[in-house]
């Protein structure tokens, strides 16, 4: 399903907006901004570069370092600036 701007809704939309940035041809996942829910930070959220991004698979970001970060900890995906998920 998709919303208004043509961006899928729901937790599979974070999985293909991340695919698409890190694999369609032109797409740049230095682009990419996930903020996701963190205790240890003060804001209580913190900033995920696209870059550190190897994929999404199981209901998990996974990371290059090895760590894995579950969907639903994700608040806020954008791209150059611009707000992608969640839509509206």
């Amino acid at each position: 399903m998709r919303g208004a701007r043509g961006v899928p809704k729901g937790k599979p939309a974070i999985k293909e907006i991340v695919d698409e940035h890190l694999h369609r041809p032109g797409a740049s996942p230095a682009a990419l901004t996930l903020r996701v829910r963190d205790r240890r930070a003060p804001s209580g959220t913190a900033a995920l570069p696209g870059t550190d991004i190897s994929g999404v698979h199981g209901g998990f970001i996974e990371l290059r370092d090895g760590r894995r970060v579950p969907l639903h900890r994700v608040v806020e995906v954008r791209s150059g600036g611009r707000r992608l998920w969640p839509p509206g």
